[in-house]
């Protein structure tokens, strides 16, 4: 009996507005805490990234229900729940952790043709577009479509910016041959995909080129050409293809 002495004179010296806080915010704490775990849990179901929807909660709720029961202030004990909770310092090291890697990502260069090859392609967006008056926009898209690649030109026109689908003046749709895509590809070969970046305005008309492909991962579609050569020759083809469909002479 005298073994449990101690416990027991210290439950007896917790007052009942100690008592009550510890069960009030200890509760919150482990609500928050396990609302953070669960995130874990579907980060890891679903494959992709979903914020914390309680950031630091479980964590200051955790130390105000420590320091009711301890009814003491010492920082190395109320570091505890915010090691615990995924919401609290976890969640500091994994943003440092997708900083770094976004970073070590935004340098990263791939290849079409080595890295990405002709089947991994998705779509291309080759797009001119200028905020000058009268503005400019004309884009070829090239996309697949139940296995076939679709050129689809698109040009707008009018006085004022911007230009949207009811400025549009020509829309072709043509279905390019296997020998056709295959030109096309020679074109991009040699190019450079790297993390997509924010485009502004400034008065810069392009050519705007992205391409998508399987492995893109939303977010490696920005396209440059090997060469200014290969540039001019991808769109002087894809203006040949289209003009052969009579329907557009530039």
């Amino acid at each position: 009996m005298n073994l449990y002495l101690p416990l027991i004179n210290t439950i007896m010296d917790i007052d009942l507005d100690r008592i009550f806080a510890l069960l009030v915010f200890g509760l919150l704490a482990l609500f928050f805490i396990g609302l953070n775990y669960s995130r874990i849990f579907l980060i890891i179901l679903k494959k992709d990234y979903i914020p914390s929807p309680t950031p630091f909660l479980g964590g200051i709720f955790g130390a105000i229900a420590l320091m009711a029961i301890t009814n003491t202030f010492k920082p190395i004990y109320l570091l505890i729940p915010f090691i615990i909770d995924p919401g609290s310092i976890p969640l500091i090291i994994e943003f440092i952790i997708i900083l770094i890697s976004e970073y070590i990502a935004g340098q990263r260069i791939i290849i079409v043709g080595a890295d990405v090859l002709l089947q991994d392609i998705n779509e291309v967006y080759y797009t001119v577009s200028s905020t000058n008056n009268p503005p400019e926009y004309n884009r070829i898209h090239i996309y697949k479509e139940e296995d076939i690649y679709i050129l689809n030109h698109e040009v707008r026109e009018g006085e004022h910016y911007p230009l949207t689908e009811e400025d549009i003046t020509i829309s072709d749709k043509i279905k390019l041959t296997e020998e056709q895509f295959n030109q096309i590809y020679e074109y991009l070969e040699g190019g450079t995909v790297t993390l997509r970046a924010a485009r502004y305005d400034g008065g810069d008309k392009g050519p705007f080129i992205y391409l998508y492909w399987n492995k893109d991962k939303n977010k490696y579609q920005q396209f440059s050409f090997k060469d200014y050569e290969q540039q001019l020759g991808f769109y002087k083809y894809c203006l040949s293809i289209i003009n052969q469909s009579g329907e557009y002479q530039e």
